[in-house]
Formats: C-alpha cells, structure tokens, sequence
C-alpha cells in the first residue's frame, strides 16, 4: 500500500497520452489506414523500391503522359546542347590565356565525341544520367581509366542490389543496400550484379556474382528526402497510382466510345413469333443493315435497339488527374501535359519560371557532383599522357578553371525582356558578360564572333550596325581616314 502511489505517479510519467494534439497524428475510422509508424528512410527502400522502380519503369513505357515528363526533363536540363565547357585560364597578370583556353576545349571536344564505354558521345552519357534520374531517382555513373583515356559508363540502378546488404565485421565493412559504407556513412564502394538477375544471392556466394568498384570510380547522385538515406527513389513515386488509374481511366473511357460508335442493336422474338429466315454462317438470326435499305423483319420479331452513353465527366476529371500529377512531378500543368488551350502570358511566364528553376536545380546537382568530378580526372590524365602538349602537368591548378553553360530558355515575350535587360545594362546592374553566361553563351566567344563579323564586313565592303545602338555602321577599308569622329571632325578615332 505504501509503494503504490510511488508506482503509479512513475507510470503516469512514463504512460503514453491518448490523446492527439495534432489533427494529423489523431486515429479514427477515417484515419485508419494512415500509416504511424516510425520506420527509417532505408528500411522502407529496402521493402519498396524494388517494386517503385519497376511500376516507375513501366509508367514511362505504358503513359503517354510519363514519357513525355521525361522527355520534358531530358530537353530542359540537358537540351540539344549539352552542358557545354568554356574555359577562364588567367595569366597571372588576369589576363585570360587564349591559347590554354583553346588546347583544353579543343582536346575536350574531341574526346566527347566517343567518351564513353561503347563510344556514346559526352551528351549521350548525360541525356541517359537524366533519364536514369527522371525514372529511377538515382544516378550511377562510372568513370575510369580504359585505353590511356577516362572513360564513362552509365549503370543501371538494378545492377546495384538493393537485397544485398551486410553488417559490418572483421571480414569487411558494413553494405547497405549494394553500397559499402565507412563508419560515418561515406560510400566507400559500389557492389554490381555481374548480369541483372530477380533472385538473391547469398553473401557466401558474392564474390563469384558481383564485382565491387571503388567510390573514386562511381559517382551516385540523389536527392536525399531524409537524413541517412543511402538510395533514391523515383520522383514520381507520389503520383504514381493516380497515373496508373488516369491509363485505366482512359482505356474504360476508350471502350465506351467504340460501344457507342458500334450502334450496336439485338434481334428479340416475341412468344409466338414467326420463323426467322435470314441467319449468319453459325445458323444464328442476322439482320444486315446497308445504307438507305429498309429491311422487312418476319412477322413477330422485333430489333431492341442498344445505345450505351459514354463518360460525361471525363474532361473534368482527366484534368484534375493531370494536375495532381503535374504537382507531384515539380513541372507546371501546361508543360507536362502539353495543354496550353487555357493559359495566359502571365500563367505561362510563372510556369516557365518555377519550371527553369527546377531544372537548374537538377543541372547544378549534375556539374557539381558528375561534371567537375569527370573533367578533373580527364585534366590529370591527359595533362600526365601529354595529350595537351604544350601545357605542363605542373599547372594543373592553374589549368583546372573550368566554367559550364547549361541549356537556356528563350523569353515568353522577347520585346520586353530584352528592353528590360537594355535598362539593366544602361543602370550598371548587369553586366554584358553576366547576361551572355545567363543566356547560355560565353562572352569571349561572342566577342570574337563580333570581331570576326565586323573584319568579314570591310573585307566584302557591307554596312552593318555595330551592336552598340543598331544605328552605327562599320566604315569601309579606306573610309576611316574620311570617316567622321564623335565630335564632328574628319579622322580616324585612333589618330584622334
């Protein structure tokens, strides 16, 4: 009797309350199947994402809708252009080394055109890493030395066992989910199935089925939605059953127009009715119906006519589908589904902005994490192998400035922007070089192409403005000495 209220003053402390302060952690029937349990982002990858990645992978093959999300992906963060390098090597007066600049993008070019593995060219490999991330949520990209030369190898998600997974002991270190980690869960390797396989394969039995590759040698990109995730999943994972029931319901949707379009009707005899004369190959009562004919049905015998009615919502709710799916891709409405018939300028201007800021996102995750890492073992090797002769190994800090252009969008209204970018430029808040690299281009290339435009244009003696107001031209060889200067007089601006 003396140790109960001790007892029970320790159980209140440690009693669970029953109460929800949270509408969101209540339980009730309208809450039951809302899932409270506390479970690690890698416990639940390791149940799922097997499946998530095969349902994901066959969304993309099955929806119309899905296949163009990546195509929208693969043509925005990537685009026709690649992710282009443009090299800033300085003397040490900052004076930008034209000739290093011009070895180090000519030699890289070069060897983009057969980069990887099989020969895929630099933009193959980058087009299939988007594409890996757009489906699977993941990036594994190999990087090695093959032939004297870096190579790439884009690898299958699969490849990279999420069953094979190992506590770490004395004959290793731990492996989660394919991925060997140190103690503080840095990737210190990747453990590949030597052919893709459906079934697990005991660890007693690894060394004779995977292939391990070293961490230097493999770049993984994902984005992490929890601390201590070790694998990603796809982007669509949130929308995935309502992608899968929008193809069901347009495939119901699509049978009910072919039963309608059918016209489809049954012959009924009446108790009583007379002998049916006409019948099809089987013997069974047919009626052929013929333009502008007016068959005559024997006595009794009467057509029920079938006229099945299709969806009347459809169009709604298709739409509401869409946009639940554009939401939980990240993409705007009208850019997903291809449907512009309800946009404006200032609702396509908002898409197409939070649209590119996504995909710049997406495309300095990849320079920072895929490009730099592969441009710099490119730099050692072939400054190491003399491929960039005259340039020495022993300036590779000094070599190694390397500057990305990723795809640029054009403007919704080019008229305005560019007078707005005129107005910027004339209030020194931008400056011509940060309004190129903007656009995409290199200031040093578009100088030169202006220098060599305006050369060409005295050489075939043609007028042309000089870009500055669209309203000077270039004088023609033998006109500077009579061309007026800026205050009137006759001579050129050089002897003036």
């Amino acid at each position: 009797m003396i140790l109960s209220k001790p007892l029970n003053w320790l159980m209140g402390i440690f009693k669970r309350e029953n109460y929800a302060y949270f509408g969101g952690a209540k339980g009730n029937r309208l809450l039951s199947n809302w899932i409270l349990s506390e479970v690690s982002i890698d416990r639940k990858l390791y149940s799922d994402l097997k499946g998530l990645r095969a349902r994901a992978r066959n969304l993309v093959h099955e929806s119309p809708m899905m296949a163009r999300y990546v195509n929208v992906m693969r043509s925005n963060i990537i685009g026709s252009t690649g992710i282009k390098l443009q090299m800033k090597i300085m003397d040490l007066n900052k004076i930008p080394d034209m000739m290093a600049n011009d070895i180090v993008e000519r030699n890289w070019e070069k060897w983009g055109r057969t980069c990887g593995t099989k020969g895929e060219s630099w933009i193959q490999n980058l087009l299939l890493s988007v594409d890996s991330y757009s489906i699977d949520g993941e990036i594994f990209c190999r990087h090695f030395i093959h032939e004297g030369n870096v190579a790439l190898e884009c690898i299958d998600a699969n490849r990279v066992d999420t069953l094979l997974n190992k506590a770490k002991d004395s004959q290793g270190p731990e492996i989660r989910m394919g991925i060997e980690l140190d103690e503080y869960g840095k990737p210190t390797g990747y453990w590949l199935k030597q052919k893709v396989t459906d079934y697990r394969i005991p660890w007693e039995q690894i060394r004779g089925n995977y292939i391990r590759i070293p961490a230097e040698e493999m770049t993984h990109i994902f984005f992490p939605t929890e601390p201590g995730q070790t694998r990603g999943y796809p982007p669509i994972a949130p929308v995935m059953n309502t992608i899968h029931q929008l193809n069901g319901l347009n495939e119901a949707t699509l049978v009910s127009a072919r039963a309608v379009a059918s016209q489809m009707a049954f012959l009924e005899k009446p108790p009583g009715g007379g002998k049916w004369t006409g019948k099809d190959d089987d013997g069974n009562p047919e009626i052929k119906i013929e333009p502008l004919a007016l068959p005559v049905l024997p006595a009794g015998w009467k057509v029920q006519a079938w006229n099945p009615k299709g969806p009347e919502i459809y169009e709604p709710f298709a739409r509401a589908m869409k946009l639940e799916v554009a939401v939980g891709c990240g993409i705007s409405y009208p850019a997903i589904s291809g449907d512009l018939s309800a946009v404006n300028f200032s609702s396509i201007r908002a898409g197409n902005m939070q649209d590119q800021e996504y995909f710049k996102t997406i495309q300095r995750i990849i320079i920072d994490r895929l490009v730099y890492p592969i441009f710099e073992k490119w730099l050692k090797v072939n400054l190491i192998n003399g491929n960039l002769k005259p340039l020495p190994f022993t300036k590779y800090n000094k070599f190694n400035s390397p500057v990305w252009s990723c795809k640029r969008w054009p403007y919704v209204n080019p008229t305005d922007e560019a007078s707005a970018r005129q107005t910027e430029l004339q209030m020194g808040i931008k400056s011509r070089t940060q309004m190129i690299e903007e656009s995409g281009g290199d200031v040093e290339d578009v100088f030169r192409q202006l220098q060599q435009e305006q050369q060409l244009a005295q050489q075939l003696q043609i007028k042309i403005g000089d870009g500055s107001n669209g309203t000077k031209t270039a004088p023609s060889p033998g006109d500077e000495k009579s061309a007026p200067g800026e205050d009137g007089k006759t001579g050129s601006k050089s002897q003036q």
